[in-house]
C-alpha cells in the first residue's frame, strides 16, 4: 500500500464493508460462510467434530489484529479493496475445524445481548475459552496445564485488545481462566476441585463455584479443604497459587467454621517453615496473617490457638520472618476484645480459656485490667474463671506485678489475685504497704473490696496497721460489708477505743457500724454499754457514737430496741438516716454505705484542694459523700477540704474524689469529727423527711 500522506484515513465503501464485518456478528458470519463455502464446498457442519489446534486460534487472533490495525492506516480506495481482499483469502485458508466453530460462535453472538468488549476482542476470547475446553476433555491437557495454555492465548488477546485501544486489565488472565472454568460441567469442575490439582483454579473461579454450591455446606468445606492441602504440592508454582488463593479466599474459610481455619493455617504455617526461597516464604506468610486475622474476626478461638502454636515454630526457623508475622496477627491486641466479649456472655468460652493458656501473660495482665473496670459482679466471676483456666503461670506473672510494678500498676491486679491466692496477697501486702502512697492505699482497699473474696474482711484486718489514717475508716466499712464474723473481736477493740496510732474517733463510730453489719451476738454487750453508760448525770459516750451504737444494736437484738430505746435518750428520728447493709444479691461489687438524699436545693459546697478552691454545686448528700457539679474536674482520689453550710458554723470534713463524670464529681467522707458527723445528720434530716413525704403522696 502507499506510503504518501493523503489528507486522512479513507472512509470509502469497502473500508465501510470491513469496518462493519468487525463490527458486527451477523455480517462477519456472513463473509466466514461465504469464503468457506469457496474455500470448502458446502459443509455439514452439525456433524463436524471440530480439533482446534492452538497455533490455528492464534493465527486468526493475531489476524484480526493485524486487519483492525490496517484498517485505521488506509489512504484511498484502493488500500481498503486490498485489505478486505487480504482479509478474505487470509479466511478462505482457514482450517475447517475452525470455520465451523467461527460460525458457531457468531451465531450465539448474533442472537445474544450485544458484547461489552469489541467483536474481535469477543470473538477471540470464545475461540480461546473453546479450544481450551475441547482439549482439556479430550484429555489433550490436564488441568495444571490450562493455565499455562490460557496464559498464552491472552499474551495474544492482549496485543488484540491494545491495538484496538480496549483497556487491558492487569488480571486479564486470571478472569480469562475464570471464564475457562466456569464452562465446564459441573461434575467435572468439582473433581477438579477435590484433588491434587486445586490449585489450578483460580480464586475468583473457586469462589464463583463455591456459590453455586452454597446449599452443600459440606461439600464446601471438602473443596476448601483440598485447596488448602495444595500448600504442599512438590510444584513450586503449585503452592505459589495455593497460597496466593489461601490469602484471597480467607474469608471462605472463616465463613463455615473454625475447623476450616484450623486446617488452612495449619497448612499456611507449617509450609512456611519448610519453604526456603524468600518469595515463597513470603506468599505463605500473607496467607498465614490473613488467614490469622479472619480467625480473630470471627472468634476462632482454637484457630488462633493453632496459629499461636506455629508462630512458635516460625521464630524458630525463620526468626525475622516469625516475630515480623507475630505483630501481623496480633493476636494479644486482640486479647482485651475477647476478654470484653467473654465477661458479658451468659458463660466462659471453654476455648477461649485454651488460647489465654498459650499466652498467660498478656492474658493475666489484660484479665487484671478489665477486673478493675468491671463494676458488676457476673462480669468479675467470669473474669475470675478465665483467670484459673490461665493457669500457675498467670498467677506467678500477678505477683511478680505486685511485687516490682510501679505503685499504680501494681495495686492493679490486687482485686483479681485477692480471688486467685488471697494467702499469698496477705504475705505480700504489708511490706509493700510501706512504700506506698495514700492515694495508692486508698485504690488498694477498693480494689480488695471490689475484689469480692471471701477473705476479704481477714485481709483488710491484717492490713489494719499498715494503712494511711485517711484510708482506715474506709477499710474498717469494707469490712463491717465483708460479712465476716471472725472479725469482730478486732472491730470490738477498735470501737471501744483502741485505735492505731494517728487515728480520729471517727474510725471507732466506723468500727460501731461494721458491728451492726455484721450482726456479731458477741459485740451486743459492748454496744448495750456504748449506748447506756453514764458518769454521773451526763452519758459517757459522744451522741453519734450512741446513735451509731444503737443503730447496730438494733440489728443484732432488735428487742432491746423495744425494750430500752426509750431510756437511752435518743430519739427515733435520730436513727431513721442509717448505714445501709450489705446486698448479696446485688450485681454491683461495690454498694453504698450509705442511702443518697436528694436535696431540695443545691447546696454551694466550698472544696479545697492544693489547686485551689471552687465551689461545688451539691444536689446529693448522704453520711458518707455526695454528688456534684464542679467546675473543676480532678482525679479519682484527689484529696479535698470541705465546708459545708450548715447554719452558723459550717460542717467540715476531709473528703476524697470519686469517679468524676463530667460535670459531676463523687466525693466520700474520710475524715470527719464527730460533732461536725452530728450536725451533717441534723442537715439531712429534714431532706430525708421531705423526700419521705413525696414518695408517701406518691
Amino acid at each position: 500500500m502507499g506510503q504518501d500522506q493523503g489528507p486522512g484515513p479513507y472512509s470509502g465503501s469497502e473500508l465501510e464493508r470491513l469496518k462493519g464485518w468487525l463490527a458486527n456478528p451477523q455480517k462477519l458470519l456472513r463473509v466466514v460462510t461465504g469464503t468457506a463455502a469457496a474455500h470448502a464446498g458446502p459443509l455439514h457442519r452439525d456433524s463436524v467434530d471440530t480439533r482446534l489446534q492452538e497455533e490455528d486460534v492464534i493465527t486468526l487472533v493475531r489476524l484480526l489484529a493485524h486487519v483492525a490495525l490496517v484498517s485505521r492506516q488506509v489512504k484511498d480506495e484502493a488500500e481498503a479493496t486490498v485489505l478486505t481482499g487480504f482479509f478474505r483469502q487470509r479466511l478462505q485458508n482457514l482450517p475447517v475445524d475452525l470455520v465451523v466453530t467461527l460460525e458457531r460462535i457468531l451465531g450465539q453472538l448474533a442472537g445474544g445481548e450485544p458484547a461489552e468488549a469489541p467483536l474481535p476482542v469477543e470473538l477471540s476470547e470464545q475461540l480461546c475459552l473453546r479450544l481450551a475446553g475441547e482439549a482439556y476433555q479430550r484429555g489433550e491437557v490436564s488441568a495444571s496445564s490450562v493455565h499455562a495454555l490460557l496464559g498464552r492465548l491472552s499474551g495474544e488477546i492482549g496485543t488484540l485488545r491494545r491495538t484496538l485501544g480496549v483497556p487491558a486489565a492487569d488480571d486479564y488472565g486470571d478472569r480469562l481462566e475464570t471464564e475457562f472454568w466456569a464452562t465446564l460441567p459441573e461434575p467435572e469442575r468439582r473433581r477438579v476441585l477435590t484433588s491434587v490439582d486445586a490449585w489450578c483454579v483460580p480464586p475468583r473461579a473457586l469462589r464463583r463455584a463455591l456459590d453455586e454450591l452454597e446449599e452443600q455446606p459440606d461439600a464446601v468445606r471438602n473443596i476448601l479443604e483440598h485447596y488448602a492441602g495444595c500448600a504442599h504440592h512438590t510444584s513450586e508454582s503449585a503452592r505459589s497459587r495455593a497460597a496466593l488463593g489461601m490469602t484471597e479466599l480467607a474469608d471462605l474459610y472463616a465463613r463455615y467454621d473454625g475447623k476450616l481455619l484450623e486446617i488452612a493455617i495449619n497448612h499456611a504455617g507449617s509450609q512456611l517453615t519448610r519453604e526456603s526461597r524468600l518469595e515463597m516464604q513470603s506468599l505463605f506468610a500473607t496467607a498465614f496473617a490473613r488467614l490469622s486475622q479472619k480467625a480473630a474476626g470471627r472468634r476462632g478461638f482454637r484457630a488462633l490457638r493453632q496459629a499461636l502454636e506455629l508462630l512458635g515454630a516460625i521464630e524458630r526457623a525463620q526468626p525475622p520472618r516469625g516475630q515480623e508475622l507475630r505483630g501481623q496477627v496480633a493476636v494479644e491486641s486482640h486479647l482485651r476484645e475477647f476478654i470484653r466479649e467473654a465477661a458479658a456472655a451468659p458463660s466462659v468460652p471453654g476455648e477461649l480459656v485454651e488460647l489465654l493458656r498459650q499466652v498467660p501473660e498478656a492474658a493475666v495482665e489484660l484479665l487484671g485490667e478489665a477486673f478493675e473496670a468491671s463494676p458488676q459482679r457476673p462480669a468479675r466471676e467470669r473474669l475470675v474463671e478465665l483467670a484459673r483456666g490461665v493457669g500457675p503461670a498467670g498467677i506467678t506473672r500477678l505477683r511478680e506485678k505486685l511485687r516490682t510494678a510501679p505503685a499504680a500498676a501494681a495495686v492493679n491486679v490486687v482485686g483479681l489475685l485477692s480471688r486467685l491466692e488471697p494467702v499469698a496477697l496477705a504475705e505480700l501486702l504489708p511490706a509493700l504497704l510501706g512504700r506506698w502512697s495514700r492515694d495508692v492505699h486508698d485504690a488498694l482497699v477498693r480494689s480488695l473490696a471490689a475484689g469480692g473474696a471471701p477473705e476479704c474482711g481477714q485481709l483488710l484486718l491484717r492490713l489494719l496497721d499498715s494503712l494511711h489514717p485517711l484510708v482506715l475508716p474506709a477499710a474498717v466499712d469494707e469490712i463491717g460489708m465483708s460479712g465476716d464474723g471472725e472479725a469482730a473481736p478486732r472491730l470490738m477493740r477498735l470501737a471501744g477505743g483502741a485505735l492505731p496510732q494517728s487515728s480520729e474517733p471517727y474510725l471507732r463510730l466506723k468500727a460501731v457500724e461494721a458491728l451492726g453489719r455484721l450482726r456479731e451476738p458477741i459485740a451486743a454487750p459492748l454496744l448495750r454499754q456504748l449506748v447506756e453508760a453514764k458518769s454521773v448525770w451526763r452519758w459517757t459516750e459522744p451522741r453519734e457514737i450512741r446513735i451509731a451504737a444503737a443503730q447496730a444494736l438494733m440489728k443484732i437484738d432488735p428487742e432491746w430496741g423495744q425494750r430500752s430505746l426509750r431510756r437511752s435518750g435518743l430519739a427515733e428520728a435520730e436513727l431513721v438516716v442509717a448505714p445501709l447493709d450489705p446486698q448479696p444479691a446485688s450485681p454491683w461489687m461495690r454498694q453504698r454505705r450509705y442511702a443518697r438524699i436528694p436535696l431540695a436545693h443545691k447546696l454551694p459546697v466550698t472544696a479545697t484542694t492544693l489547686r485551689g478552691q471552687w465551689t461545688l454545686a451539691t444536689q446529693v448528700l448522704s453520711l458518707g459523700g455526695g454528688l456534684a457539679e464542679s467546675p473543676s474536674m480532678l482525679a479519682p482520689g484527689t484529696e479535698i477540704e470541705m465546708q459545708i453550710p450548715a447554719g452558723l458554723r459550717p460542717v467540715r470534713a476531709t473528703a476524697l474524689v470519686r469517679d468524676p463524670r463530667p460535670p459531676l464529681l463523687g466525693f466520700e467522707i474520710v475524715q470527719i469529727s464527730l460533732d461536725d458527723r452530728a450536725r451533717l445528720r441534723r442537715l439531712l434530716q429534714p431532706h430525708l423527711d421531705l423526700l419521705s413525704s413525696s414518695l408517701a403522696a406518691e
